[in-house]
C-alpha cells in the first residue's frame, strides 16, 4: 500500500503530526481510513510509525523519540 504525501512536505515528525491533526479538523474521514500513516511495529511503550516521508518513533505517552525521519 502506497502512503499519500501532503501538499507541503513536513520538516520533522512533530510537524507532520501537527499537519495531520489540523487536517482532521476539516476532514473527519481521516480518522476512519488514514492513508497518510500507519503503525508499523509496537514495542512495550513505543511505536514505530511509517509515513510517506520515512519512519519515526513515538512513545505511547505521546512524546516524540525521533527528531527526524529515517
Amino acid at each position: 500500500m502506497k502512503l499519500k504525501k501532503l501538499n507541503h512536505p513536513p520538516k520533522n515528525p512533530k510537524h507532520f503530526l501537527n499537519i495531520m491533526f489540523s487536517k482532521m479538523k476539516t476532514d473527519l474521514s481521516i480518522k476512519e481510513k488514514n492513508d497518510y500513516l500507519r503503525v508499523d511495529k509496537e514495542l512495550m511503550d513505543k511505536a514505530l510509525v511509517e509515513c510517506a516521508y520515512g519512519f519515526f518513533w513515538i512513545s505511547k505517552d505521546r512524546t516524540f523519540i525521533s527528531k527526524d525521519f529515517f
